[in-house]
């Protein structure tokens, strides 16, 4: 359990504006759909440390330091299990659950590839999950039908044996997941965990992948890759050139840099995303773990060398904002 100190670091850790303290939230549906949001638009979905041969630990202790004292993100397991370590210690009712990502195409073998949350609020239980890099930005509640957020449309159906199927907006990273909303202990998804985050099989440790969404802007970097969508539906594509323009990435985009990440890590990165991209364009390919395509879109790793498109040198996000400077690594997507 979080003290209230840390509480406090971890809500200005999602808040960069400081203007929430512990004191502020009651556990309601308004405030759960508030720190879901604030939480997904905040801290990034990332592989770097399964990049640089790190481990990953799920103890509470651990997952605290990671993404609030060195701001820095991570996957499924390791967002939904410090989020879920702050829903309960603001006094929401939350507990842990197994889920599949793509289940209805592999298949039952898919069970404990990810972890979700389900809260209860007044008796009413909601999808909670602030771990999939870019699908919905609120909790769903959960019960079959389509919940619309923000434009995009999120489907839930009941497909029998106490399982839920969720189907994100097709504009997110996720084709589909399934849940079990029976109660499990994250000490549970240690021995997934650690085998998706070590293994040389995984393809969480074989594509460097980091994304964020704020403001209705979501940045993805796969390998060498860094896409930016907008709101209004403009894309901006280029592969990164050279270590240094990786860190501006990593730092200006994402966030992410010293002194959890340093010169020496990135030089690492550099070098395995770069043999990442060499292997896709070699043929050999790499697998999304998201959205379990190869590459991007099924054809490459979305860089316009691999589409044989070429992405113009300024794009317009509809309100005549020049973005080259959000591609470049200069500043955060909220800037």
């Amino acid at each position: 359990m979080l003290d209230g100190c840390q509480l406090n670091a971890y809500l200005e850790r999602i808040y960069r504006d400081g203007m929430c303290s512990v004191s502020d939230v009651v556990p309601s549906v308004g405030w759960l759909a508030r720190l879901h949001g604030a939480h997904v638009r905040s801290v990034p979905y990332e592989t770097v440390d399964m990049q640089l041969g790190r481990g990953v630990s799920l103890d509470s202790a651990a997952l605290w330091a990671k993404v609030v004292a060195s701001r820095r993100g991570g996957f499924c397991f390791e967002l939904n299990g410090s989020f879920a370590l702050l829903l309960r210690g603001l006094g929401f009712d939350v507990t842990v659950v197994e889920a599949a990502v793509n289940r209805a195409e592999v298949g039952d073998s898919a069970w404990g590839n990810h972890m979700a949350l389900v809260a209860r609020v007044d008796g009413v239980p909601y999808l909670v999950d602030v771990g999939l890099g870019n699908a919905f930005v609120e909790p769903l509640p959960l019960r079959e039908g389509v919940v619309l957020q923000a434009g995009r449309a999120h489907h839930l159906e009941d497909v029998g044996g106490r399982v839920w199927r969720c189907r994100p907006d097709p504009a997110g990273t996720v084709r589909s997941f399934d849940v079990r909303p029976v109660p499990r202990r994250v000490v549970d998804f240690v021995a997934r965990c650690e085998e998706l985050s070590t293994s040389p099989e995984s393809p969480f440790v074989g594509l460097m992948s980091v994304q964020s969404s704020d403001g209705g802007r979501h940045a993805r970097l796969r390998a060498r890759t860094l896409t930016v969508v907008g709101a209004s539906g403009w894309e901006s594509t280029r592969l990164i050139e050279d270590a240094a323009e990786l860190a501006n990435v990593l730092h200006g985009v994402f966030g992410l840099g010293a002194p959890s990440i340093s010169g020496s890590d990135v030089k690492v990165l550099w070098e395995r995303a770069c043999a990442q991209h060499a292997a896709w364009c070699a043929g050999s390919g790499f697998v999304d773990h998201l959205d379990g395509a190869t590459g991007a879109d099924g054809r490459g790793d979305g860089s316009d060398e691999d589409s044989g498109e070429e992405a113009p040198d300024r794009r317009d996000d509809g309100d005549g904002r020049d973005v080259s400077e959000v591609d470049t690594g200069t500043g955060r997507l909220d800037e």
